[in-house]
């Protein structure tokens, strides 16, 4: 029986629903304005855990994607998208304190910005690796135990 539930949570912990993503000009100015930046090779992250009671819906942790301008195509920037919600996807439960349910309160806003030097669009592969990153960060830097 507790394997039973154990699938069930993990297969819960493993879906992205519309209420966990942010949505709004409003929503996303609030994390621009109150994050904390956490970078890695590729992406940024912003980080609000105070102060988002007003931003939180039915989820505890909220997730963002913003792609600049400066990917010209739109084609370019949705499919760095796809990526960055899909390694997201995979790696939340990397969030959960202690292999527990008890899931800190806060919001997280990925940006990718491409640099000068940078001809190529990262792979998912290197994407997967920096969203690892960053969740570990998040959990030992901001949300220490």
């Amino acid at each position: 029986m507790k394997a039973k539930i154990k699938n069930i949570l993990a297969s819960v912990l493993q879906k992205l629903e519309k209420v966990e993503i942010i949505r709004g000009r409003k929503k996303f100015k609030v994390v621009y304005e109150k994050g904390v930046e956490l970078k890695g090779k590729t992406l940024r992250c912003l980080v609000v855990t105070t102060g988002i009671n007003k931003l939180l819906t039915k989820r505890k942790i909220l997730f963002g994607i913003s792609i600049s301008r400066k990917v010209r195509l739109a084609v370019d920037r949705n499919r760095i998208k796809r990526l960055i919600r899909e390694s997201y996807r995979r790696n939340k439960s990397l969030l959960t304190v202690n292999n527990e349910n008890c899931i800190i309160p806060s919001a997280l806003l990925f940006i990718y910005r491409p640099s000068r030097a940078e001809n190529h669009f990262p792979s998912f592969s290197e994407i997967d690796n920096d969203i690892k990153y960053i969740l570990d960060r998040i959990l030992h830097e901001i949300f220490p135990k």
